[in-house]
Parts: structure tokens; sequence; C-alpha cells
């Protein structure tokens, strides 16, 4: 997922990141200074409340940051009525900070009362652009990807006509499009729109600069999803690179792209890799945000999967149920992609264990949550129909364990080409339960179909990899053992 390209523009610009009690200290010795020579709703109180909201939400202190924000709005009423392009502002504002603590309906009122407000006052410009850019991502968390896809294209029709297709403001509302794209599952969409965008970002900032950083880590991420896993790593290393060079090894900003490169080493069997960098992001966010922070729980959740992958389920189990209850804490997280893919995980750690009727209850759980998130045709859904599969197999039910299988391979043969890794593994999985069924001539051709995209994949990705790295890696994610012996076994 690209969510890093989901824009807030009237959110402050540094998020998450620890600052100085003093700093916070002299603030508000400041605002208070002023309240009692000017009084509660003087004008000149609306910049320190302003300072103040920006040093809240860079801890994570998102209520503290929405009050602050609630009384500048006031302020702005009294001293300009209802209606006035302030207003319309701060109501903005505020929608945003809903949106950090997942009121998304909430978030979506106030702005869209903020929207009609900025039109009625000043007619559409760049101000209600970046607000309507902010309701396709509400719309798009919300789970109404039609919604925010057609906002999403009238807002860069509108920016293309008030700013020019080749402003760096259309350049975020692409960036913006795109993320709702590669939500929904329309990774070439998306990858086409983060091109344009990386051009104009690359013309107004350079190419070695954080900004242009995000849209490598979004262009990185849509290719990955897409499984050209050698161009991005490229894109992947580039953006980290940038962000290092910047902000240095211990700074918060860095987390995002190390996790992408992380994972992504997960895919090409690189555990000891990919768990030094998790392990460094985990720490680095704690250290920061403290233990309880949702950031955390996700960090969390990413590091568990590197140690599930490396077989190491005791150590994956601890994490991920250390990590649930940060999730269940938030409602910006509590029926989320991330807690669905902790009770996968959990369901498939059950499973290993011969504890059917427990994988079997989780991975529902996982599968419900992931089908209301995303609907039952979005390629997140892979997973969870192949966890389930397997629980099939386990119990001797190849015929509904099939089926289940095929709905997988039906969403990756939809929106992937013949040499991800993700349309291999379902052939050969299918193939597998055929075997199981003992319906050897049809498995016999599905193998080969695996085979052949398998390849694909291997000249595609893998080119710098020995032959002992490339088996290994077709061995964890596509299964050559059964398919290279089945292969063998039923050549007649």
């Amino acid at each position: 997922m690209i969510f890093s390209g989901l824009l807030f523009f009237l959110a402050p610009t540094a998020i998450f990141q620890e600052t100085e009690g003093t700093e916070l200290k002299f603030a508000w010795e400041r605002l208070s200074q002023l309240e009692a020579e000017l009084g509660p709703t003087h004008l000149d109180l609306v910049e320190p409340l302003q300072g103040l909201g920006v040093l809240y939400f860079a801890e994570g202190k998102i209520n503290e940051a929405l009050e602050l924000a609630q009384r500048e709005l006031e302020i702005y009423k009294k001293n300009f009525g209802p209606n006035h392009k302030e207003v319309a502002g701060g109501l903005g504002s505020i929608g945003s900070l809903l949106f950090y603590l997942g009121e998304y309906e909430e978030s979506a009122q106030a702005l869209f009362k903020s929207l009609n407000m900025l039109i009625e006052v000043e007619g559409e410009g760049q101000k209600s652009l970046e607000v309507q850019s902010n309701l396709v991502t509400v719309y798009t968390y919300m789970g109404d990807f039609e919604k925010a896809l057609r906002l999403g294209e009238k807002t860069l029709a509108s920016s293309e006509s008030v700013n020019g297709k080749d402003h760096i403001d259309t350049g975020y509302i692409l960036l913006n499009l795109a993320a709702v794209l590669d939500h929904g599952g329309r990774y070439v969409e998306s990858e086409r729109l983060l091109r344009r965008a990386l051009s104009l970002f690359i013309q107004e900032f350079g190419r070695r600069d954080t900004e242009t950083a995000t849209v490598i880590t979004s262009l990185g991420a849509v290719l990955h999803a897409q499984g050209d896993l050698s161009v991005a790593r490229d894109f992947y290393d580039e953006a980290r690179s940038i962000l290092l060079e910047t902000y240095g090894a211990e700074d918060i900003r860095i987390t995002h792209s190390t996790d992408n490169l992380a994972l992504l080493m997960q895919e090409l069997g690189d555990y000891s890799g990919s768990l030094s960098l998790l392990k460094q992001s985990y720490e680095l966010q704690k250290s920061m945000l403290g233990t309880e922070h949702p950031d955390v729980a996700e960090a969390l959740q990413k590091l568990a999967h590197a140690y599930f992958s490396d077989g190491q389920l005791e150590i994956a189990e601890e994490l991920l149920l250390e990590a649930v209850p940060l999730f269940q804490k938030s409602k910006y997280f509590a029926e989320s992609f991330e807690l669905s893919a902790i009770f996968g995980q959990l369901s498939e750690i059950s499973r290993e264990r011969g504890e059917l009727s427990e994988a079997r209850k989780l991975a529902n759980q996982s599968f419900v949550m992931k089908k209301n998130i995303y609907g039952i045709n979005h390629p997140y859904m892979v997973r969870p129909y192949g966890i389930i599969s397997l629980i099939l197999q386990e119990e001797k039910s190849f015929q509904e364990a099939a089926n289940f299988s095929r709905k997988a391979l039906d969403i990756c043969e939809e929106v992937y080409d013949s040499s991800h890794p993700a349309r291999a593994a379902s052939l050969n999985s299918l193939a597998s339960i055929l075997c199981l069924d003992e319906r050897y001539v049809e498995a016999r051709d599905i193998y080969k179909k695996s085979l052949r995209s398998s390849l694909l994949h291997l000249s595609k990705n893998l080119g710098a990899l020995t032959q002992f790295e490339r088996f290994r890696y077709l061995s964890q994610h596509i299964g050559t053992e059964p398919l290279m012996l089945s292969l063998t076994r039923m050549t007649f």
C-alpha cells in the first residue's frame, strides 16, 4: 500500500516526532501571557495556538491538538462571523485532526463544511482543492473507493484547470489519486500517475529532496505490489538514501522507507537482513513514541511477520498478541488492514501447530475484516482465501479448498501479469489440492502454468541471485518442491 501518498494539506507537516519539553512549556507560557493581556478571543492568540497544536501533533497527541484547533476556530468565528475563509480553514484543520483520531464520519463532515464555505466565499481555488484532496483521503479510509475515486478525478481536473498540468500542486493531487488507485488494487493506473508526479517533483525540488523521496517510495510500493521486485528495490534504496542523507539514521521519518525495504527483503528470502532493519525501526519508534502508540503496534506487527517468515513462530505469536490490544485501543486501527493481517498470521501459526479449529476461527475473522474494508475481489483478499484453503486441505475438504484457491487465482489473473509471484503461487496451490484429490490430469496442466509463471518471475527479478538462492526463493514463495517433483511424477 502507498498510504504515504495520501496527503493532508491542512495538517502540520512534522508528524509524530519527539519534542523538547521546554518547547511546550515556553509555548504555554507565551499563550497564557497573551491571553491575560488581550482576552480569550483576540486574533493574536491564533499564532501561539497553532504553534502549540503543531508541537502536540508532532508527539502524536492528537486530542490535545484538536482542543487547540477548536479554540482557534471559536476565535475566528468571534472575529469574522460564521462564514469566512479563516473559519473554513479552521474547519479544515479540525477535519484533518479528526481523521488522525479515526473519526472518519466527523472528519468528512468538517471537511465538507470547509469546502462548501471556501467555494461560497472565494470560489474554486487552491485552498478548496486542498480540502477536496483531504476528503478523497477520508473517503478512501472509509472504504468508499468509488466516491474517493470520483472526487479524486474531479480534484485533479480542477487543479489542472486552476494551476496547470505541470504545477507542483497538481503533482500533489496526482500523488493522492495514485494512492486511491493503489488502495483499490488498480496498480497500473497508479503507477502511471506516480511517474507523472515524479517528473513534477523532480522539476520543483530536484531528485535528492525529501518531498521527491515520498513519490519515489510510493512508486516503489506500487511496483512491489505488481511483483517488479528488482525495480522496486532500486526505488526503495534511493528514497531511503535521500532520507538518511537529510535526517540521519536516528530520525523517525526514515522508518516508513526502512520498513518497505525490509518487507521486500523478506520476499527475497533475506530474513536476517529484514529482521535487522525492522528491529531498528521498532526500537526507534518505541523510543520516540512510547509503547502504546498505534505506529509502534504496526512496527510490532511487521517485526512479527519477519519472525513468522523465518519460522520463529513463538516469537512471532508473542509480538502479534502484544500488538492486538494496541490496535484495538485506537479507533483509527480497530477495523484496519493491519489488525486483519494479525489475525491472518495468528491463524497460520495455529494451523502450523495443528490447532485447526482455532486457525479457522482466526482465518474467518481476518477474511471478514478484509472483505468489509476492500470488497470480495480486491488483491488483498488473495491471502485470506489462501489461508482458508490451506486449513481446508488439512481437514481433507479438498473440493472446498479448491474453490477457495480458485477464487484467489481469479483475482490474481485479473490484477497481475503472468510473471507475478502471487499468480504463480495461486496456480501451484490449486494444482497441489487437485493432486491431493487425485485429479492428476487437471493438476499437471496447472503445474505447467505455474512453472512458466515462476520462470518469468525469476528472469524478470532475480537475475543477481545464485542458483541456490533462486531455488530457496521459489520454494518459500511459490513451492518448487511440489512443483518440480509433481511434474516429474505426472510425466507419462
